[in-house]
């Protein structure tokens, strides 16, 4: 964010300033700065990058609202206000999900229960180290932070 507040301001500008100008854009949202997709002439629907620590609860919240439909119709959604959340990272939060698991024929999984504030249709459905070290990369609250790393203790 600082590296296009700085392009925005400095008179003789690099390439590397018009590169940044061109893919993203500063915006004040109630009293936060936030990462945008700068509007072109016309627009109005803006487009926010998302931060590693925000993501999860946006894929969260816009999967429960759309009431767990698929990976096209999340893609389409996250699509219309998100810039920088991609398919891959909606595919392994819709792995995690425990009831579009049971929804899946023909796939078995293994279920893990536990006692913890994050939501229990995500921990149920952990299946390897791999997505609980993802998830792990993506926490930065260390309340939640430990919550997760229990798991994985429980899981070894």
């Amino acid at each position: 964010m600082n590296d296009v507040q700085k392009a925005k301001t400095v008179e003789k500008k690099q390439p590397r300033d018009y590169r940044l100008l061109k893919h993203y854009d500063v915006m004040q949202v109630g009293g936060k700065s936030k990462l945008i997709y700068p509007l072109k002439d016309g627009e109005t629907v803006i487009k926010y990058y998302v931060t590693d620590s925000e993501l999860f609860q946006i894929l969260h919240d816009i999967h429960l609202a759309i009431g767990h439909k698929g990976r096209d119709r999340m893609s389409k959604v996250v699509g219309l206000k998100y810039k920088n959340i991609t398919r891959q990272e909606i595919n392994l939060y819709l792995r995690l999900c425990e009831l579009c698991q049971r929804n899946q024929k023909g796939k078995k999984g293994k279920i893990l229960y536990f006692s913890s504030s994050l939501p229990q249709d995500v921990l149920k459905n952990i299946q390897t180290k791999e997505e609980l070290e993802e998830i792990i990369s993506r926490v930065e609250h260390s309340e939640v932070k430990e919550e997760v790393e229990s798991v994985q203790e429980a899981m070894e």
